[in-house]
């Protein structure tokens, strides 16, 4: 053992002056020394503000999947539900969402050369109602009379919703019919089967 001789003040401020550096042998300020906020462990870390926090900026939380299959017929002006849906219950508080939707589906129309249709992603917190988080104007594209084409049409959007612990996040696809008229039409998942498939994939992140 030694002993350290030092000429240290303890100032009015409640600061202390006169300790050189390195004048403090090795390991004789512990964690709990320090005067610090959270809760040290494995997964946090020290920041320069004194708080022990999780490392954040874009860490993968998980990921949320769902699919659909069953045919569904969108026609008459107006926004029709394509069946896909997704109910993701978030893995932490405060987390962003990126949101890709793999609509697959047919617009056809009979006797106008324009198949004109719109794509969107509504989303909910718990009971709440929908609103639209994106949207594709002007699918499809301009074909002689009675034409019809199938696509997968891709949908992404990158989320932050509000929500409390225990929530859940609702979020659908929607197919919009501009006209009653000329047949036109959009049937999502075409076939009715697994062949033509619709997928939701939300990638939850954190803050």
């Amino acid at each position: 053992s030694y002993l350290i001789v030092m000429p240290i003040s303890i100032n009015g401020s409640g600061t202390i002056t006169g300790i050189a550096v390195g004048g403090l042998p090795d390991g004789c300020v512990q964690i709990a020394d320090l005067a610090t906020t959270g809760t040290a462990s494995n997964s946090t870390f020290l920041r320069g503000d004194a708080a022990f926090a999780e490392a954040g900026g874009g860490k993968l939380l998980g990921v949320h999947t769902a699919s659909y299959t069953t045919q569904t017929t969108c026609s008459g002006s107006g926004t029709h539900d394509t069946g896909l849906q997704i109910v993701v219950t978030p893995i932490a508080l405060g987390s962003k969402f990126l949101v890709q939707a793999f609509q697959q589906g047919q617009v056809s129309i009979n006797s106008d050369p324009s198949c004109v249709w719109h794509a969107r992603i509504d989303r909910k917190v718990a009971s709440g109602s929908f609103t639209t988080v994106h949207r594709n104007d002007y699918l499809g594209q301009t074909f002689p009379n009675q034409v019809r084409e199938e696509d997968v049409t891709p949908l992404v959007v990158y989320d932050t919703p509000t929500y409390s612990a225990g929530q859940t996040i609702t979020y659908k696809t929607t197919a919009g019919i501009y006209t009653s008229n000329y047949g036109l039409k959009y049937t999502a998942q075409n076939d009715g089967s697994g062949n033509n498939r619709s997928d939701f994939i939300v990638w939850e992140v954190a803050q």
